[in-house]
């Protein structure tokens, strides 16, 4: 009985875990990275099997008996040199998971780090600093808010929201501007997973090529002149199809890249947006996440957060 309720209550923190919107995208981007890399072993399986059917089917016009012997056992010869990758491929894929979650995570640190911050302020820790990671983050984002919370802080000292003159260059942008820090930062963890995909793919495809042909040249046994040159000529062409599927991955990467960068440098804009809003007078702008999901949670206290000091503050001037 104790057993089912502790299984009821572990089921249902998962469910309960599953639903929130920020462990979802980081599961669906582990997801997306992981499913990027796996793909071209899945490709080059395929592509081994495709040359192994050309292999049966040029075999049995020349020889059908040694055809028929290399049908029968080729598959069990490639399935054992496979399963030698099976150990290094498992340890990649789990590594691969870490990085993704890593990734993910990064995506988010931001929008988590302004969420804290407006939270343990409305829960009336004023000794709380804002403190966002330079080293790593969105410049537009954690710079401005520096600069946004520093200000509030003076209000509250001073007991209303007073005007503030945004510097220039803020004033400047008017679109999602490139991180060049954070992208070479997000980027670099998948720039060295799709390297390491990179060489295990080279490596397993070329060995298990290599061993399609020299354990098919073994069941002849005796090969002309014209079979050797199609064996030959079969591992050029292999080669160049596998060559254009590490450049289409290494591809694939960088617009994943564009892609899941693409989907924090937009929100980022939003808040700051709204954060120079705010500072130019108009306390009735909110950030609105419609499509990013993700996002919505740690939005939802900030908008908390400048309700509350609307509340709590009074306007040092009109404001329409």
């Amino acid at each position: 009985m104790q057993l089912n309720i502790a299984i009821k209550k572990n089921f249902s923190f998962i469910l309960k875990t599953f639903k929130q919107e920020d462990v979802r995208f980081r599961l669906v981007t582990m997801l997306k990275l992981t499913l990027l890399s796996i793909f071209p072993f899945i490709l080059v399986i395929f592509l081994l099997s495709l040359f192994y059917k050309f292999n049966i089917l040029y075999f049995n016009s020349i020889n059908e008996g040694s055809a028929q012997i290399l049908d029968s056992t080729l598959i069990d010869f490639l399935v054992n040199r496979i399963s030698n990758f099976f150990l290094p491929l498992s340890i990649f894929i789990c590594c691969l998971m870490i990085v993704s979650l890593y990734v993910a995570d990064l995506m988010l640190r931001p929008f988590n780090t302004i969420s804290e911050y407006c939270q343990k302020k409305m829960n009336g820790d004023n000794d709380v600093g804002f403190d966002p990671f330079f080293y790593a983050d969105l410049k537009l984002i954690n710079t401005f808010g520096d600069l946004f919370f520093h200000h509030i802080d003076d209000c509250e000292e001073k007991g209303q929201l007073s005007p503030y003159k945004v510097p220039k260059k803020f004033l400047q942008i008017h679109k999602p501007v490139i991180e060049n820090g954070f992208f070479i930062h997000f980027g670099f963890w998948i720039m060295i997973s799709s390297i390491v995909t990179l060489v295990l793919l080279n490596i397993l495809s070329t060995e298990l090529h290599n061993a399609l042909i020299e354990y098919s040249m073994e069941i002849l046994k005796k090969t002309n002149a014209t079979q050797s040159e199609f064996l030959i000529g079969q591992r050029e062409i292999y080669n160049s199809i596998v060559w254009g599927i590490l450049v289409s991955y290494f591809c694939a990467c960088l617009v994943m890249v564009g892609h899941l960068y693409n989907q924090v440098s937009k929100p980022a804009f939003a808040y700051f947006s709204t954060m120079r809003s705010f500072l130019k007078g108009k306390h009735n702008t909110r950030v609105h996440m419609l499509g990013y999901y993700y996002i919505r949670d740690h939005s939802r206290i900030f908008n908390k957060y400048l309700d509350f000091l609307c509340r709590e503050l009074k306007s040092g001037y009109y404001n329409k």
